[in-house]
């Protein structure tokens, strides 16, 4: 369960973290995180949703990801813009 390892905002930390250490990384802004929950009943995980900007010296890009942990496997859907 993706909750165990922290609320929205702390998972969205660690991500920031890790891209603030990349090379070329110049400026990594939050823009939000968030968790959805399904009905009760239903089998589906909950997941977060999690969004923010990169200015590398690659570009700026825009990430938004949906991550959630199903049967002890990590899923991640992970989209970016220019």
């Amino acid at each position: 369960d993706i909750r165990k390892f922290g609320t929205p905002d702390e998972v969205l930390g660690r991500v920031l973290r890790i891209e603030t250490d990349k090379e070329g990384t110049q400026e990594v802004t939050s823009v939000g995180a968030s968790a959805v929950n399904f009905a009760k009943g239903e089998e589906r995980p909950p997941f977060y949703k999690l969004e923010y900007i990169v200015d590398s010296t690659r570009g700026i890009n825009h990430f938004w990801s949906a991550v959630a942990i199903q049967n002890q496997r990590l899923h991640v859907l992970w989209i970016a813009a220019s």
